[in-house]
């Protein structure tokens, strides 16, 4: 996908989430295939079946689940840390996105489930630079700095 139309879709996915975010709710499942365009490029967020109102105490796992998608999945997500589930869950989702979007592949792809978790848990993915060098150098600094975990 060109560098400029990613941008630009990521900016309405994140308006989009910054408006749910808004009303209280988590989605817990921003990945590609819940990121849909019409016919004149709008953007939607789509599948609201894992969303969680986290301030009413609404969930629908119980402790240590793993719920989402895990090649977009956050730190805390992985690790079924569902108190610390929110905005920066959303930010590390649409970073994974970003990730695949410039290089081709998610972070992780490739690996094991368990293995993917461990490594979403405990690795930072290859630059996305190294894995394509076209990938313009502030584009990468977005997607290192948004996957920024505990900081």
């Amino acid at each position: 996908m060109p560098f400029a139309r990613t941008v630009l879709i990521l900016r309405q996915v994140a308006d989009a989430v910054a408006y749910v975010h808004g009303h209280g709710l988590v989605h817990r499942d921003i990945k590609p295939a819940n990121i849909l365009l019409d016919e004149d490029g709008e953007v939607y967020v789509a599948d609201f079946g894992l969303a969680t109102d986290p301030a009413a105490g609404a969930t629908m796992t119980g402790t240590g689940h793993l719920l989402g998608t895990p090649d977009y999945m956050a730190p805390e997500q992985a690790l079924g840390e569902r108190a610390r589930v929110g905005e920066a869950t959303e930010v590390y989702a649409m970073r994974a996105v970003l990730y695949e979007c410039l290089t081709g592949a998610a972070p992780f792809a490739g690996r094991a489930l368990i293995d993917k978790i461990h490594a979403v848990v405990h690795e930072d993915p290859p630059p996305p630079r190294r894995v394509l060098r076209e990938v313009p150098r502030d584009l990468e600094v977005i997607c290192r700095k948004a996957m920024a975990w505990g900081e």
